[in-house]
């Protein structure tokens, strides 16, 4: 079995933290490890509920010190999956997670089967939209094999290899494109010449829900109210 490491970036979200982690820990595919960079919550209940899950062996946390001045000289969440893959990730694949949104149970199973096909270095699959009490408003359906996946895919549904990370020198977090550094990332990767390859059937059950809310960076930007400086 190949190694996936999961990397899950957190910021003030109790809310709907213990349903991320959860949602990784029952993951049919067994081979895996859960990175959990959490970034200087405000909240102590952030912290109260990662270290609920200790002690475990296949989870890793990283507690950030960022003060708030500097929070918004990064994209904090690039900059997170950056340390994480320097410096703790010892998979051989890598996906994504952030602390308002959570997995099904047979996402990494069934990316791990589509990613081990020969030629294949990224997957992507469909996406659950959901509203802040979990009902489903809607699908981010898969779009085929992409030459540029630049805005049509959200991190949260990709794998790929650690490799391709290394490759063209991992995520930029230069606070301007905070809200689309993983849109620069698969640009990194399509400039590379690496395709995005779908999981299963556009009618295929989605692997991951994405919670769309006034607080989540996304609405944010889309509304003209996210800033950073």
């Amino acid at each position: 079995m190949h190694k996936v490491s999961v990397i899950l970036t957190v910021y003030n979200k109790p809310q709907w933290l213990r349903e991320a982690i959860d949602s990784v820990i029952s993951q049919t595919y067994e081979d895996w490890e859960l990175l959990i960079m959490e970034d200087n919550s405000p909240l102590p209940e952030v912290r109260e509920i990662i270290e609920s899950y200790f002690p475990n062996d296949k989870i890793k946390v990283f507690y950030s010190d960022v003060t708030e001045e500097e929070r918004y000289k990064t994209a904090r969440y690039a900059t997170l999956i950056n340390y994480a893959v320097y410096n703790m990730c010892s998979g051989d694949y890598i996906t994504y997670l952030t602390d308002d949104d959570f997995y099904y149970p047979h996402r990494l199973e069934k990316m791990i089967e589509a990613i081990s096909v020969d030629g294949v270095n990224i997957v992507y699959g469909n996406q659950q939209i959901v509203d802040v009490d979990g009902n489903h408003a809607g699908v981010r359906h898969i779009d085929g094999i992409l030459d540029n996946a630049w805005n049509k895919v959200d991190h949260n549904s990709v794998m790929h290899k650690k490799e391709l990370f290394y490759e063209v020198g991992g995520w930029d977090n230069t606070p301007d494109i905070w809200g689309g550094a993983d849109a620069h990332f698969w640009r990194k990767l399509t400039d590379a010449g690496h395709k995005f390859y779908p999981v299963g059937e556009i009618d295929d059950k989605p692997l991951e829900a994405k919670r769309y809310h006034t607080g989540s960076v996304q609405w944010l930007v889309h509304n003209g109210l996210f800033f950073p400086s």
